[in-house]
């Protein structure tokens, strides 16, 4: 309702703005009669150059009101140009006899539209979550329904791969064929892999399986070699995505999530990251497979894995709450991260939320806690 009034409200001063430099750039003999604000609706007149003044105001206004946040009054964004550039006649009021008005936005309209936007306060303490962080998005509404954490520097463990698989995306077709290298064995020992050899030949499409359904770390080093060239490369690549996203509080230094004290994010940035993987089909495809055979190339010979998701409601393990439809998501674990789950759902009328744990103390916590997350979703 909120987020609504305010887009309304400034589209309404948008539209005033422009008319007032129609109005000044033409030849404007005399004056125009403009209604009053007020109660009074008594008249007054302005010149062209008056015009072009004010004009001038209302952009610095609407500027003011795509930068304010949550909680400002109206007075307090326009600032000094309100009695002049908004109520010219009566300056008792604020703008047309609204007082004030909540602002819910903390970014700039032009990146914040069509984004959930929180302060950090939509906290539920009956939900007794114990996890490092949790956040949950109404996607329809762009409402934040709750919010623990969420701008608090986490680990993310393999929910890294989401922005592995989002640059990649962006920079590759999905039948692109890649020959994995040397890299895809330069990972820790005893990590996620999808077991994949050098000399393999698999498809974009293949490996993206590997990476977001069984957590392939090999999976993500040969995407990362192959779309950036070198791996230190591809990571500056996902910090810039990561940058152009807003994602303030995120740097990876890796693209498979294995722990570095330099390799950070927040559950609201993985929000921001997450929500971007969507509008591609094949993300929402391969995160919402519970598992996937793979037919690839090795030794000049057709050779076959099966890959299972680490999702536990997709296998089986795991049942989400009544009305909620699990669509997919990313899992993330280590010693460090703890036990991570980042998830698409859908409510009992078909609108999707994205639902983010992080650090939980296990994977029992982890899917209790979410379910109890998942829970507020139909509320």
């Amino acid at each position: 309702m909120k987020k609504t009034f305010l887009k309304a409200f400034t589209a309404v001063i948008a539209v005033l703005a422009l008319s007032l430099n129609v109005f000044a750039a033409g030849s404007i003999v005399g004056s125009i009669d403009m209604p009053n604000a007020s109660s009074d609706r008594g008249k007054g007149t302005l010149s062209a150059v008056d015009l072009s003044t004010y004009s001038e105001k209302l952009q610095r206004i609407i500027n003011r009101l795509n930068n304010a946040r949550r909680g400002t009054t109206v007075k307090d964004a326009f600032g000094d140009d309100l009695p002049d550039s908004i109520n010219l006649y009566d300056k008792s009021n604020a703008v047309f006899g609204i007082e004030k008005v909540q602002f819910n936005a903390n970014r700039a309209a032009a990146f914040s539209e069509n984004l959930c936007v929180s302060d950090g306060t939509e906290d539920d303490s009956s939900l007794n979550l114990t996890s490092g962080a949790a956040g949950s998005f109404d996607l329809a509404s762009g409402e934040v329904d709750y919010a623990q954490n969420i701008f608090n520097k986490m680990y993310p463990a393999s929910i890294t791969k989401v922005m592995t698989a989002l640059v990649t995306l962006k920079n590759c077709s999905l039948d692109e064929t890649v020959t994995v290298g040397e890299e895809c064995q330069d990972i820790e020992s005893g990590s996620s892999v999808c077991m994949i050899e050098p000399g393999d030949q698999l498809t974009v499409e293949q490996l993206l399986y590997g990476l977001l359904l069984n957590s392939g770390n090999d999976a993500a080093m040969s995407l990362a070699v192959y779309v950036g060239g070198t791996v230190d490369n591809f990571v500056n690549m996902m910090n810039e995505e990561a940058a152009s996203l807003g994602a303030t509080g995120t740097h990876f230094a890796n693209p498979h999530g294995l722990h570095d004290e330099n390799h950070y994010t927040t559950a609201y940035d993985i929000y921001l990251m997450f929500q971007e993987a969507l509008k591609y089909d094949a993300f929402q495809k391969i995160i919402g497979s519970s598992e996937y055979y793979s037919i690839f190339i090795r030794d000049n010979d057709k050779y076959g894995i099966m890959w299972q998701s680490t999702n536990y409601y997709h296998i089986g393990e795991a049942t989400p709450p009544q009305d909620v439809e699990v669509i997919g998501g990313k899992t993330g674990t280590t010693d460090e991260a703890g036990s991570c789950l980042c998830l698409l759902a859908k409510d009992k009328y078909g609108d999707s939320h994205v639902s983010i744990i992080l650090n939980a103390g296990d994977k029992e916590t982890l899917y209790a806690e979410m379910n109890k997350l998942l829970s507020k979703i139909n509320n």
